[in-house]
């Protein structure tokens, strides 16, 4: 697998928040098989999606390093789908703190070191 940071501007596909300057785009040799975006917007947060069949093989975990590597401020925050428990083991590894649970989703906060 590889991650290769292009611009929003030359991703068709995904629907990008506006703030959103790059994409990250994880690849293995034939497909892209997920990506994330660091969105600096009042919410500082960054979001990840890994398709289906490439979940639970440290793909996401891959991606979430570098998109924490590349993150410009002090508090990262995220908010996870209660049942995605991959994603909430990762951002538990990073030091996440637990904000609370609201409407299916848990509010998470990792500050950077």
């Amino acid at each position: 697998m590889e991650i290769i940071k292009v611009l929003k501007d030359t991703v068709q596909d995904i629907d990008l928040p506006m703030q959103v300057e790059e994409v990250y785009l994880l690849k293995n040799q034939l497909d892209i098989v997920g990506y994330g975006f660091i969105n600096y917007d009042s919410s500082n947060e960054i979001e990840m999606f890994i398709k289906e069949d490439y979940r639970g093989e440290e793909n996401g975990k891959l991606l979430f390093k570098e998109l924490y590597k590349d993150f410009k401020k002090d508090i990262i925050r995220l908010e996870i789908d209660i049942n995605n428990y991959p994603m909430l083991k990762i951002v538990e590894e990073f030091g996440g703190t637990n904000l609370g649970a609201f409407e299916g989703k848990e509010s998470y906060v990792i500050k950077k070191n």
